[in-house]
This record gives structure tokens, C-alpha cells and sequence, in this order.
């Protein structure tokens, strides 16, 4: 082996460097390191971005609450968790490097995207789906002049397919419009066998006024087709509004059922009702109600009555001062209704008048819905503007026609202060004339939000007229009340059949 030598000069060279850098480190204060020794380099972090393997659970409430865990590599990096447009980091607990556990925010209906924001950027997570109930701008979608008896008629709902996928069930408000004569009107899925009609009805009425009524049906049929159907008038007129969907807390039978009709033998109750007694009828595991059903939507009716009004609360409850259906002699009257059921799975009803009167019950939907959801209250009436022992809450007096009225419900009678959403049973009562009620959420704070082109009553004057109505509540819990008539004065009484609040 061959070994390369220095020479001196080249050593001597060498040896006058060294002593140059060691005087120019002693200059600059520092010490130079041992010769043996050898210095590290500068020390760089390296951001490990974060990698997700399972995402659970992937739905919860649109009023959040859901604790969410995310597992997968990389995660104790986490700063914060993004939920569609929703940054949240309070919530968050890094459980480990494989799992982190995050408190939903409150959001939106709908799938929206999770992602994990860390120091090595952003990292898509999953998607998670908001669940609830979404009340809309009323659309109309469907204005029918004409609809004469035993005729169907079917057509696509465009509005409908323009609800996200998620959407389970649509909210619909049905008015029929100068009926020729007394009858009834049914709206419901397609898809129904030829010559197939659903035996109960989604509006009852008689000739020289405008009913109108909520209901509800799957927002997903066959085709896309809605269905309708009249049967008694020799002609009516059809108008049908979208008011909301909901993903999760309520769900719609395919078509309305008929649970009771006291004019036909072998039902639950057979034969005329008496006054001023309770009756109670089985509803949980009957017409397509789950056992587990944790409430129910009715149209209820009277039929060939004296005047008085019908009454309908969970069974074992005692007869609520709250009406559903205000009726009058030789008139059949209905309306929709939303009741709690006890683990009984019973209904209870209650006719206050002096003549025995024929009930029809049918169920049009039913909830089956989380505590943090979708509650249901005995019927209780935070307003009454008749004056003297019947007056109830702030508005003094009947309502003018033309003018809004605003009224705050969060956090009055049995609405708690959280809530977020009303169903209301709201009546329009001894009308001078012919018009139509108003009711929606206060949306700008001022009390005087202007109101939608779509009404949830239609009234004529000598009429009681009553509509189930839901209805968001904004930030200042107010609803606004607008009685669009130049015919004179109308009373209101608004009575709370639930709430929706956030968990």
C-alpha cells in the first residue's frame, strides 16, 4: 500500500491557515472545538401531515352537539377540525398520535366535508352529514284552476329535485281554492297501482271558502311524481306550496292512512262521539307508525257536528284548554296536527260541545326523533287577541288587515329559550271578510319583516279557520303575524304543539 506524504512547504502552508481561523474565531469571541471533535448541523423539524383512517359517527344533528372520533396516524399534530365552513377547536381532545375526538358545531342540513388543519397543512377527513329539518321560502308547485272528482293527476316536482340527497321528506302546504260544493282533496306519492287511491283526505271542503292545511310526504317518489285527487265538488281549484324538507326527524307514510272514521263499524271507536269525553285510540304499530314512534302527524276531522271545537292530546294527559279543529254546524271541518305519544302509543281526543259529532282520523307522517331534536308539548295558547277572560299574550286586539304584528315565542309558555324552531296551531277567528293569513319568522330583527307571497290561511268572514304551521325562529325568537285583507280586523289564537331545539 502506497502512502502519500505532505510536503514541508505544503504542511508549513497548512499549519499558518489554522492559526489565522483560530485568531478569527478568538476575534469574534467564540472558542474553536477540538480538533477530534465534529460540529452537527443545524437541527430541521420535520411536519408530519396527519392521515385519517375512519371518521365515526358520520351523522348527527344539524344543532351539533355529536362527539365525533377520528382515528388514524399523525393526529396529535391537530389544531383544529373544519366542518364544511365551521372551524372549531375548543372541542377538540387529542386522545393519541392514532385518535382525536371533536364536538360537532352547529351547521347546516346536509354532507359537508371534515377537514384536519395542522402545521403541515390541510387533510381532508371524511364527510359528515347534518341531520334535521329545513323550512323554506315557500314555493309554489303547483297551481291547479280546475280539478274535477275521481280524476288523477300526477306531475314531476322540479323543486323537489333540487333538495340535497339527504332529504327524506318534504313539508307541503295544500290549499284548496273556491270549491264548487263540499268535498275533499288528497295529495300523496305516485307509483300507486291503476285505479289505486288513498283512502283519507289531506284537505276537507265546502263551497265559498279557501282551506289550506300542512302536510307532509317523501321527498323521493317513483318518477319524481306527485299525485292529487279530488272527490265530492264538481270542481275546485288546487294550489300546493314547498315550505321545507327534513332529513331525519320526521318521516311521511307513503300515502295518508285512514286510523279512525266513527261512521264506519269495526273500528276503534264506532258511532258518533259524545260531548265531552274522553276518547282514546290506539296509533303506535298501526298504519305504518313504528312502535317506536315518538310522535305522530294528523289530519283529524269533524264531521256532521253542532259548533264547537275537537281537542287532541297524547293519551293519559288531561284535556288540554287548546283546540285543534274549530267546527260549526252542518260544516265538516279538518286540520293537521302534530301529537306526542306516550309509551302507551295512544292518542287521546275530546269534542267540547252539546251534539255528538263523527270523527276521522288519519295519519299522514310520523317522528321517531332524538331528545335533542324534534320535542312535542300538550297543546298550550301563548295567543288569544279576543278581548276579555280569552285574551292570551302581547298583541292588544284583533289583527288589522295590512299591518304586521310581531311576537316573541322563544322562551314563552312551554317554548324554551333554546329553541329554534315552532309548530303552531294558529286559527283565524271571526274574519269581517275574506282573506288570508301570514305567519313566518322575523328574519330581519326589525318586527316588521316584510311578508312571503304565500299564506298558511285562507279565511271568509263567519268561518273559524285553524292550519298547522312551522315555523323557524330567528335570532330574536319573534314571529310575524300579517293578515293580508281590506275587508277589516281578524282574531288570532296561536297555540304550541312543539318545538325543535338545539342539543
Amino acid at each position: 500500500m502506497t502512502v502519500r506524504r505532505s510536503s514541508p512547504t505544503r504542511m508549513r502552508l497548512r499549519a499558518a491557515q489554522a492559526v489565522v481561523g483560530i485568531a478569527a474565531l478568538v476575534a469574534a469571541g467564540l472558542t474553536a472545538a477540538p480538533a477530534s471533535a465534529t460540529a452537527p448541523g443545524p437541527v430541521v423539524a420535520q411536519a408530519v401531515a396527519p392521515a385519517v383512517s375512519s371518521l365515526s359517527p358520520a351523522r348527527g344533528h344539524e344543532y351539533g352537539g355529536t362527539r365525533v372520533t377520528i382515528r388514524g396516524t399523525g393526529l396529535d399534530s391537530v389544531t383544529a377540525v373544519w366542518f364544511g365552513g365551521y372551524r372549531t377547536g375548543t372541542s377538540l381532545e387529542i386522545v393519541s398520535s392514532t385518535e382525536l375526538q371533536v364536538t360537532t358545531p352547529r351547521w347546516g342540513v346536509g354532507p359537508w366535508p371534515v377537514t384536519l388543519e395542522s402545521p403541515a397543512g390541510t387533510v381532508a377527513a371524511g364527510t359528515f352529514t347534518y341531520e334535521g329539518t329545513q323550512f323554506l321560502a315557500p314555493t309554489r308547485v303547483l297551481d291547479d284552476p280546475d280539478v274535477r272528482p275521481n280524476e288523477r293527476r300526477c306531475f314531476v316536482v322540479p323543486a323537489l329535485a333540487s333538495l340535497p340527497p339527504t332529504a327524506a321528506v318534504a313539508i307541503i302546504n295544500v290549499t284548496a281554492v273556491h270549491p264548487s260544493g263540499p268535498g275533499f282533496a288528497t295529495v300523496y306519492l305516485g307509483g300507486l297501482p291503476p285505479g289505486a287511491f288513498p283512502s283519507a283526505a289531506t284537505v276537507n271542503f265546502e263551497p265559498g271558502r279557501d282551506v289550506a292545511t300542512t302536510s307532509v310526504v317523501n321527498a323521493f317518489t317513483p318518477g319524481g311524481e306527485l299525485c292529487y285527487g279530488t272527490g265530492g265538488a264538481e270542481h275546485v281549484g288546487l294550489k300546493v306550496d314547498l315550505v321545507g324538507y327534513s332529513t331525519a326527524s320526521i318521516a311521511a307514510t307513503d300515502w295518508s292512512y285512514r286510523l279512525l272514521d266513527t261512521r264506519t263499524a269495526g273500528g276503534q271507536v264506532t258511532g258518533p262521539v259524545k260531548p265531552r269525553t274522553v276518547y282514546t285510540i290506539d296509533v303506535a304499530g298501526l298504519q305504518n307508525v313504528p312502535e317506536d314512534a315518538t310522535a305522530v302527524l294528523l289530519t283529524v276531522g269533524v264531521v256532521g257536528g253542532g259548533t264547537g271545537n275537537l281537542r287532541v292530546f297524547p293519551a293519559g294527559e288531561a284535556v288540554p284548554t287548546a283546540s285543534v279543529v274549530n267546527y260549526a254546524a252542518g260544516v265538516d271541518k279538518s286540520n293537521s296536527t302534530l301529537v306526542g305519544l306516550p309509551e302507551s302509543g295512544q292518542v287521546s281526543f275530546w269534542s267540547d260541545t252539546d251534539r255528538d259529532v263523527d270523527v276521522v282520523v288519519d295519519v299522514i307522517g310520523w317522528t321517531r326523533t332524538p331528545p335533542a331534536a324534534l320535542h312535542t308539548v300538550t297543546p298550550s295558547r301563548v295567543v288569544d287577541t279576543r278581548p276579555g277572560p280569552a285574551h292570551v299574550g302581547p298583541l292588544d286586539g284583533a289583527l288589522p288587515g295590512q299591518q304586521i304584528r310581531s311576537v316573541p315565542l322563544r322562551g314563552v309558555g312551554s317554548v324554551p329559550a333554546d329553541a329554534t324552531a315552532v309548530v303552531l296551531n294558529v286559527t283565524a277567528i271571526g274574519p269581517a271578510g275574506p282573506g288570508n293569513l301570514r305567519v313566518y319568522a322575523d328574519a330581519d330583527g326589525s318586527g316588521a319583516t316584510r311578508p312571503p307571497g304565500t299564506s298558511w290561511i285562507n279565511y271568509i268572514p263567519g268561518r273559524d279557520v285553524p292550519n298547522m304551521v312551522v315555523v323557524d325562529l330567528p335570532e330574536n325568537g319573534r314571529v310575524d303575524f300579517y293578515s293580508d285583507t281590506f275587508s277589516g280586523p281578524v282574531d288570532v289564537a296561536v297555540d304550541v304543539l312543539g318545538y325543535l331545539v338545539a342539543g
